[in-house]
C-alpha cells in the first residue's frame, strides 16, 4: 500500500518538480562555492587598494575642477572640491567650460540672456570661493583632435591674469 501511495504522490506532483530539484541542486553548488569564499577578504583588498590610491593622490596630484557656467554644475564643482579637500587632495582652482563670448551674444535675446546667466554663475563662483578661476570659451567651430588640445592648453595657460581672479 505504501508503494501505491508513493506512486500516487509522484503522479500528483506538478511536472516542473524535476526542473525545480535540478535548479536547487545547482543553487546548492553555487552557494557552496560562495560560502567557501571569504567576502571580508575581498572587502579588505578593496580597502587596501583605496587607501593606496588616496595616498598617491594626496602626494603626487593636484586638481582643477571643471564645470559649465550654470548653477547646478557650479554647486557640484564646489562639492567635488570639498570632497578633495576632505581627502587631502590639493585643488588648485576651477575651470569654467563653454563660456559664451560677449560679442557673439549681442544680437539675439536668447544668447544675451544665456550670457547674463553665465556671468551670474561666474559671480556666484567668485563670491563663494577663493580659488583661482580660469575660463574656456565656447569654441564655435568643428572640433578637430589635431591641435584642439593645444588650443585648450593655450587658453588655460594665458599669461594675462584676466581669468585668474580670486
Amino acid at each position: 500500500m505504501s508503494r501505491n501511495c508513493a506512486f500516487l504522490t509522484l503522479k500528483t506532483v506538478p511536472a516542473f518538480t524535476s526542473t525545480t530539484i535540478c535548479c536547487l541542486n545547482r543553487w546548492q553548488n553555487w552557494a557552496g562555492r560562495l560560502w567557501r569564499f571569504d567576502p571580508l577578504a575581498l572587502i579588505n583588498k578593496w580597502r587596501s587598494l583605496t587607501e593606496r590610491i588616496i595616498k598617491l593622490l594626496q602626494t603626487d596630484t593636484s586638481a582643477r575642477v571643471v564645470a559649465n557656467p550654470e548653477p547646478l554644475p557650479i554647486e557640484q564643482a564646489f562639492n567635488i572640491a570639498d570632497s578633495f579637500d576632505d581627502f587631502g587632495i590639493e585643488v588648485k582652482g576651477f575651470i569654467l567650460n563653454k563660456v559664451l563670448p560677449a560679442e557673439l551674444c549681442q544680437n539675439h535675446p536668447f544668447w544675451q540672456a544665456k550670457y547674463i546667466a553665465q556671468q551670474k554663475c561666474r559671480e556666484m563662483h567668485h563670491k563663494a570661493n577663493i580659488r583661482p578661476l580660469k575660463e574656456i570659451p565656447e569654441l564655435i567651430r568643428d572640433m578637430q583632435i589635431d591641435g584642439f588640445l593645444q588650443e585648450v592648453a593655450g587658453l588655460l595657460h594665458k599669461t594675462d591674469n584676466k581669468n585668474d581672479q580670486h
